[in-house]
């Protein structure tokens, strides 16, 4: 699968989940838009945009279960839930909750509203991985009834939204976010579920799930061009979500017509989600990780001169079960592999639940972190030896007082991926452990 990505040669990727990275037909696509937008510009902006607008969300909306009028495509996450939160009318008293794992740019913006609005004060949960599923549920729930307690038996206890990831960041872990959503509910708090990493990655039925908010990014996991996500407003509330930067769509309380036109931008990307055309029939071979048998497949698949957007990519895989499978066998497998090499644990509660195609690993490393800074600049040691001595990538850090790293497993990964990051970090953890951390005597 690696020739099918731009991956330059060499390069060995443990981080997909960080940025993405997208297929050659996927950016052939891409380049296919944008000569059809420069070919006539105005046709482009005010037709053939927003036909093409309409069939991403339809593709989407029948990929997400979910009407696609309660879709509208923004550039990330960060975009799509600064939109929820800065359209809310918060009133002094009122509170927002979220886990200490929160992704930090997200948890910056919770900063900003409480310092912009008087009175409103942020609630967070603490968390230490690895935690079982049950005993994170019965936390959240347990703050929220101890905010109810303060504002004698007030359901919510003045808690008017929480974030709750579907995959956090750091650690990678899957969040029990489906149980979350029904206790949000059942205290009248709105619901923000932060899926940066969840679609292409987890299965996603928005009509089974049902929250309030949701917002997922395409461009990690389904394979789009970055950026580009997704963000579902159900109609209950689409009247009272506006974007960011407020355009000529706000007169017309239109909630489509508002995410869809903030300017002049270029749309190319959003159009290397759904569908396209450009397949060639092959017969794949390849090993199975549990028992060592090989197995035959005849699939279609991408021709290397093919323009396909990515939905229609991974169709040509064999479709989500075939690639998440893959992917969640080797993050397993590997982050086993890599344990054992270093002598350390995978981060796992006792059911099984926290990896999915993300694993988390500790590092072979015991060094102080006595300030921010001082992880900062190990984290940046890490980093820097990686990419420059071994050529590979995989994204540490510090965690419950202990260092990790997280491996994404993706299609064109392999096992022995695993084995090259692990030198990599072997090294650079040995440096470190030989000066305590102290990065200036390296």
């Amino acid at each position: 699968m690696l020739r099918h990505f731009l991956l330059e040669d060499g390069f060995v990727s443990l981080n997909h989940g960080s940025y993405g990275t997208y297929p050659r037909s996927v950016r052939d696509s891409l380049r296919a838009y944008q000569d059809l937008a420069e070919s006539n510009p105005d046709r482009w902006m005010r037709k053939t945009m927003h036909d093409e607008m309409t069939k991403v969300r339809s593709r989407l909306g029948a990929f997400l279960n979910c009407p696609p009028t309660n879709l509208a495509i923004v550039p990330n996450t960060s975009a799509g839930i600064n939109a929820i939160l800065r359209s809310m009318h918060l009133r002094p008293g009122d509170k927002l909750l979220c886990l200490s794992t929160i992704y930090e740019a997200m948890h910056q913006t919770l900063c900003y509203l409480c310092d912009t609005h008087e009175g409103v004060s942020l609630v967070c949960v603490e968390v230490a991985y690895p935690v079982s599923d049950d005993a994170l549920v019965e936390a959240v729930e347990q703050v929220i009834e101890e905010e109810e307690r303060k504002e004698d038996g007030l359901v919510g206890g003045r808690i008017r939204i929480a974030i709750v990831d579907a995959i956090s960041s750091q650690p990678g872990v899957r969040v029990p976010f489906e149980r979350l959503v029904k206790v949000l509910k059942r205290h009248r708090i709105l619901s923000l579920v932060d899926g940066a990493h969840a679609i292409g990655h987890i299965p996603l039925d928005l009509q089974e799930l049902d929250p309030d908010f949701l917002v997922t990014n395409c461009h990690k996991w389904l394979y789009s061009v970055r950026g580009s996500a997704v963000l579902y407003v159900p109609r209950r509330w689409q009247v009272s979500v506006h974007p960011t930067s407020i355009s000529i769509g706000y007169k017309d309380r239109d909630f489509q017509a508002e995410f869809e036109w903030q300017g002049t931008i270029d749309f190319s990307g959003y159009m290397t989600i759904p569908a396209g055309m450009g397949f060639i029939p092959i017969f794949l071979e390849f090993a199975c990780l549990n028992c060592n048998r090989w197995f035959h497949y005849s699939l279609l698949m991408p021709s290397p001169s093919s323009s396909i957007p990515a939905l229609d990519f991974r169709t040509t895989l064999g479709g989500e079960s075939r690639i998440q499978s893959y992917c969640h066998t080797l993050a397993v497998q590997g982050g086993q592999l890599v344990a054992r090499l270093w002598g350390t644990s995978v981060m796992e509660n006792p059911e099984g639940t926290l990896t999915a195609n993300m694993v988390n690993v500790r590092l072979p490393l015991t060094t102080p972190a006595t300030d921010n800074n001082m992880v900062k600049r190990q984290v940046h040691y890490l980093m820097e030896v990686q990419l420059l001595e071994f050529r590979c990538f995989a994204a540490p850090y510090r965690h419950a007082g202990a260092w990790w790293v997280r491996m994404c497993a993706q299609v064109y990964n392999e096992i022995g991926d695993f084995e090259v990051v692990a030198k990599a970090f072997g090294v650079a953890c040995k440096r470190l452990e030989s000066v305590g951390g102290d990065v200036d005597k390296l």
